[in-house]
């Protein structure tokens, strides 16, 4: 995931709304069908994508105050975008 305009998200729904963008139809049916516990499978590709493209590691602290807390771990702050993703993606489509 390349976020070329060098902008990250303020939020965890814009976050989500980039991810909706960015994912092929096939990848977002994948999410969508997971089990919320199989979610955690994704922290490695995905998560890891979220993390270096949103500005987590960085100061993108609008981000995570919107995960849940401006200390929040980029870790945690990238599941929480995931699982997020996957609750609005199951509700809209």
């Amino acid at each position: 995931m390349d976020n070329s305009s060098n902008s990250v998200p303020a939020s965890i729904e814009e976050a989500a709304d980039i991810l909706i963008e960015a994912l092929s139809r096939e990848e977002l049916d994948a999410i969508k069908n997971m089990n919320e516990d199989d979610l955690l499978g994704l922290h490695m590709n995905l998560g890891q994508g979220i993390r270096n493209s949103m500005g987590l590691w960085g100061d993108n602290k609008a981000l995570l105050r919107s995960c849940g807390s401006e200390d929040m771990h980029p870790d945690n702050a990238s599941s929480a975008i995931v699982k997020f993703l996957w609750l609005k993606i199951r509700h809209k489509r």
